[in-house]
């Protein structure tokens, strides 16, 4: 039997490539879990406290009052914990919550109730206050999701390649520094990962969506809708610049492909706020008119209305280069500045084919190959990620300190896109292995 090349043949079964993003796993498990105790005793500076406070009163709420009560709707005045943090009592409930004159409460009716849902149920479980415990479940969820990308990663791409995206989100601070948060951007980011990697795998592979991917997609679109509006573009369209990248020969299956695989979400994300709508009707003495003034009333604020025409089109154009430069340098989320890494990125792309050989460690020859198409990838990620700038200006204004984890799409798409241009072979011509296309 043939002696193989030992480099070669570690790079074709992935050893080094599996440990290495088993030990990733592992240390953003350890951050993650160390967070959840190091506040353990206090809100989160990091997480949004703001909403963490109200979550928690609206969670003993639900403990002692029922998950009914105000027709499942929270109440972030509840109880007397964390005073003077988030709204906590009725004076001093910002005005924009209050949009309807029948509100004279603190029943939030704006946003769907799932993490102060969630919060309930934590309370139940471990006790009102008792945060420690509480952290470890949104922690939990990010680390499975964590694996569960991975997996998904190394079934698309390969282990090898799968290892250097794994090392690209590691590095993301935005990727670990929440997973212990108790309001929606913990959860939500875990199954956006987990979204990612089912569309790099449909669109891949080319192949389905089948029922059950289907299935799986509405349901992430249903419990994203139920945790908040904010990722409403990204659950529904991050699908866009994966079929870009990945284009199907077979258009009519390329376009069928992608209409399945943003409708499916989508529908789930709809159908979660068709429930919250129905709920604040409930709330409102059963009146879908109050329901309607009270939700599309505060939506149109978030919205903002100004300018028209022209003005109001560039005014948003520029509003998002604004956002990119301001949020993508907050060490909170990127340790490289997100703009720099666009414009490697589109530098990079525009050489259409190159070549190189390494000699150490291992003698490779790595091709580069690119396309026009590389270039309308990039542009729907970035398109994708601040299209809730562009629609919810006032909404992103109020809530810029968590805007930029919107980027992570661009972010992602980006690294991806330059691995993906790339191909290593064996350079003496032996034991051809294509690292970078392999899918294995």
């Amino acid at each position: 039997m043939k002696k193989q090349n030992s480099g070669v043949s570690l790079i074709r079964h992935g050893n080094p490539a599996a440990a290495f993003i088993v030990l990733i796993i592992i240390i953003l498990a350890g951050r993650g879990i160390y967070d959840s105790l190091r506040y353990s005793r206090e809100l989160s500076p990091v997480a949004d406290a703001f909403s963490e406070a109200n979550a928690l009163r609206a969670g003993e709420g639900y403990a002692e009052k029922g998950f009914l009560s105000n027709a499942g709707l929270p109440d972030l005045c509840y109880g007397d914990q964390f005073p003077n943090r988030g709204a906590w009592r009725v004076e001093d409930f910002p005005v924009e919550f209050t949009m309807s004159p029948l509100k004279k409460d603190c029943i939030y009716t704006h946003y769907p109730p799932g993490p102060d849902l969630l919060a309930g149920v934590l309370t139940k479980v471990c006790g009102a206050g008792n945060l420690g415990c509480f952290r470890l479940f949104p922690t939990s969820i990010a680390i499975v999701s964590l694996a569960m990308f991975a997996w998904m990663l190394c079934s698309a791409i390969g282990r090898e390649k799968a290892a250097l995206m794994m090392l690209a989100v590691a590095v993301v601070p935005m990727t670990s520094n929440m997973m212990h948060g108790l309001h929606y951007q913990s959860y939500a980011f875990s199954l956006l990962l987990v979204e990612v990697g089912l569309f790099l795998n449909i669109f891949r592979k080319r192949q389905g969506p089948g029922a059950l991917y289907l299935f799986i997609l509405f349901v992430l679109g249903f419990i994203q809708g139920w945790l908040s509006f904010d990722y409403f573009f990204l659950v529904s369209l991050s699908a866009v610049p994966f079929a870009l990248l990945y284009g199907d020969p077979d258009r009519g299956a390329g376009r069928r492909r992608l209409i399945l695989a943003v409708a499916a979400p989508a529908a789930g994300f709809g159908f979660a706020h068709f429930l919250h709508f129905i709920q604040v009707s409930i709330y409102y003495n059963g009146s879908i008119a109050a329901a309607y003034n009270d939700i599309f009333g505060v939506g149109r604020v978030r919205f903002d209305e100004s300018g028209s025409g022209l003005e109001f089109i560039t005014g948003r154009i520029l509003l998002s280069i604004r956002y990119l430069f301001i949020s993508a340098r907050k060490e909170l989320f990127f340790i490289v500045n997100i703009p720099v890494i666009m414009g490697i990125t589109l530098m990079l792309l525009w050489f259409r084919d190159a070549r190189a050989i390494t000699r150490r460690p291992l003698r490779l020859a790595l091709t580069w190959e690119s396309s026009t198409r590389n270039f309308y990838v990039i542009i729907a990620a970035f398109a994708v990620s601040f299209m809730w700038v562009i629609v919810m200006k006032q909404h992103s204004a109020v809530h810029t300190p968590y805007i930029g984890r919107h980027l992570f799409l661009l972010y992602f798409v980006c690294i991806l896109t330059m691995l993906e241009c790339v191909r290593a072979d064996a350079a003496d011509g032996r034991e051809a292995q294509d690292i970078c296309r392999s899918g294995q």
